[in-house]
């Protein structure tokens, strides 16, 4: 499989936890930014990796695409159109805010092809939402859902986050009984992470951040997969719940470790080993483009077989279904059970990875230190001299 990703860098206003690239924008810069995709999109159509190629997934990612206005949106819509083909059936996303996403756009999305949507909800309550520097309600939330749930989508989800500063269980309860009464065929739920060059970050630092401890936010984590299990989501990783079949398959290429063609600023891209991003600067990207016509590359490796293993290894781990290790076999020209076979003795004598059959998986009790799980796997450089 192989997907494409659009980013648009653009947000009403920075959140507090936010490490992803974007920025406040202005109409006069997304019609330069538009343009600048515009001549990224038709470049990388003519790349020879890409010639005959059918993308399985397309996901729109920011930022906020749900910012853009409808004209802005088709002019999107036509760049892609104009320079890639897609699978019939193939999964197309695009993430939105509440009191971004209207019920006219939605109609515009499903209409341009759209068929499925990641709402960033993050939480319920007015406090939470104030602390995180999120720009929409509890109420304009709500309608969000309900304007997606009456537009006809099968297929959307919810984003949320636990582990706040402030946030009780109580909270995270209601956050999730909430959530799952619009019965979504989807939710992401993730631990939050304070990056230091957040707002966050910068208040740990002085140390004015004040978490729920580890017990409380592994009883989060141990919450909201009992109630998904409740509600008839089944984990698939460490992060994602859903309905059978609503899996996110662009998430998906990412655990799987397969290809993808990353466009615009701060936009990454893996095509036949070779793993480049371009410049996370909005300015510095269009320039790119109106002055010399060519991507402007910041990031930029080829990789070996070992940093393919261990990188294959530790996404494969994420998701419920494990790794197969005939599939390992084939990929790599190695004997994984016996390559690794001090890592699998340890980690399954803790209790942290069972091995059913072809396949090797995470347990419940592995999930929440999957970090020092992902650590023993990592391959020796010198045992794969041949890239």
């Amino acid at each position: 499989m192989i997907g494409l990703y659009l980013h648009i860098p653009f947000c009403q206003s920075k959140c507090n936890y936010c490490d992803f690239y974007s920025i406040p924008t202005s109409k006069e810069q997304r019609g330069f930014y538009l343009r600048a995709l515009a001549e990224e999109a038709a470049w990388y159509a003519k790349d020879k990796r890409l010639q005959g190629i059918v993308f399985d997934t397309l996901f729109i990612g920011g930022g906020t695409p749900s910012i853009l206005e409808e004209e802005e949106l088709d002019l999107l819509f036509d760049l892609i159109d104009q320079n890639f083909s897609f699978q019939k059936a193939a999964e197309k996303t695009m993430e939105a805010n509440p009191g971004s996403l209207t019920a006219e756009k939605i109609c515009l999305l499903l209409r341009r092809g759209i068929n499925r949507i990641s709402l960033g909800v993050q939480a319920f309550q007015p406090s939470l939402l104030h602390c995180m520097g999120r720009c929409h309600t509890s109420e304009e939330a709500e309608q969000t859902i309900l304007d997606l749930k009456n537009s006809g989508l099968k297929n959307w989800s919810m984003d949320l986050i636990y582990g706040l500063p402030g946030q009780t269980l109580a909270d995270w309860r209601e956050t999730l009984t909430k959530a799952l009464q619009f019965r979504p065929p989807h939710l992401s739920m993730y631990n939050l992470i304070v990056e230091e060059t957040t707002p966050f970050g910068h208040l740990a630092a002085e140390g004015k951040l004040q978490l729920p401890d580890e017990e409380e936010q592994l009883q989060m984590m141990q919450m909201a997969a009992k109630l998904t299990e409740e509600a008839g989501l089944l984990q698939y990783e460490i992060s994602n719940f859903s309905l059978s079949g609503a899996e996110c398959q662009h998430n998906l290429i990412y655990w799987h470790n397969q290809e993808y063609l990353g466009l615009g600023a701060a936009a990454f891209s893996y095509l036949d080993k070779h793993r480049f991003s371009h410049v996370a600067d909005i300015e510095r990207y269009i320039h790119a483009w109106q002055q010399y016509h060519h991507p402007c590359i910041t990031e930029n490796e080829y990789t070996t077989r070992a940093i393919e293993l261990g990188e294959t290894i530790m996404l494969g781990l994420r998701t419920m279904q494990g790794i197969s290790v005939s599939e390992m076999n084939r990929r790599f020209q190695i004997d994984f059970l016996q390559y690794y076979k001090d890592a699998i003795s340890f980690c399954t004598e803790q209790g942290w990875l069972t091995k059913e059959g072809d396949r090797i998986a995470l347990t419940s009790r592995g999930i929440p230190l999957g970090n020092q799980v992902f650590l023993r796997f990592l391959p020796n450089e010198k045992d794969f001299d041949l890239s």
